[in-house]
């Protein structure tokens, strides 16, 4: 391998056509952050890179450094999540899930959990076990916690007791018990839904996809991430719209 060439381990987030038969890809690695690559002949017919442009497609990525932005040498793609693109309302959801990882990315930066909890995402996303919309409201709190932005939902801001928990501020990023009460605009989280909130922030990536919660958890779960995601994402994100329609 040249002394000028690196390999990445990454998914690609987006890609966009560049001229006649090029493509530029974003790529979110392990080691690197967020990597901006051209891919030359991506668009041509007998491209051996044409498929690998494609967002989603998870692999090992050999790149070397151009004037603007690296070039792609090769790859080894492991995982093209087929199953996630041939179902719509999946294909939905996870054009969401780039989006907002996307949107946090940086360059330089290390990023592997950010890279595992979208693979794990992508991969609940078709389990059979977990809607889609809880597969977002865990991938949206967790996003937050990776980047360092999320509620204290773990004791009251006034009295600083860690009992009876119910009185969510998204905006104020706290919450308060019940005997202190609510100080206006939060939400009133039921005890499922904060526990799945406390769940989701202190356990590991690996261990996040092992619960379910009843249709009223999960509407309250929503409200509340809705309000985060207005509070830590300053600009709507697209693909949001997409899922508006769903049932």
């Amino acid at each position: 391998m040249p002394q000028d060439q690196v390999e990445v381990t990454g998914m690609v987030l987006f890609s966009i056509p560049i001229g006649d038969y090029d493509k530029r890809i974003s790529i979110l690695t392990k080691e690197m952050g967020l990597v901006q690559a051209f891919v030359r002949g991506a668009k041509r017919p007998n491209s051996r890179f044409s498929a690998a442009c494609d967002p989603m497609c998870f692999g090992s990525f050999l790149i070397y450094p151009g004037r603007s932005a690296w070039n792609l040498a090769s790859v080894n793609i492991q995982n093209y999540f087929e199953k996630v693109k041939g179902d719509l309302e999946a294909v939905y959801y996870a054009s969401y899930f780039l989006e907002l990882a996307a949107y946090f990315a940086r360059e330089n930066l290390d990023a592997s959990d950010q890279l595992n909890l979208l693979y794990i995402s992508l991969s609940a996303l078709t389990d059979g076990r977990f809607p889609g919309r809880l597969v977002r409201v865990v991938y949206e709190l967790k996003t937050f916690v990776i980047n360092g932005i999320y509620p204290d939902v773990f004791s009251c801001a006034s009295c600083g007791c860690r009992e009876d928990l119910a009185y969510l501020s998204p905006e104020r990023g706290t919450i308060r018990c019940r005997d202190c009460g609510p100080e206006g605009g939060e939400v009133e989280l039921l005890p499922s839904a904060l526990y799945a909130m406390q769940y989701i922030i202190q356990k590991p990536v690996g261990k996040l996809y092992t619960f379910t919660v009843k249709e009223e958890v999960l509407e309250n779960l929503e409200q509340v991430m809705k309000r985060l995601v207005g509070r830590y994402c300053d600009r709507p994100l697209k693909t949001a719209s997409f899922l508006d329609g769903l049932p």
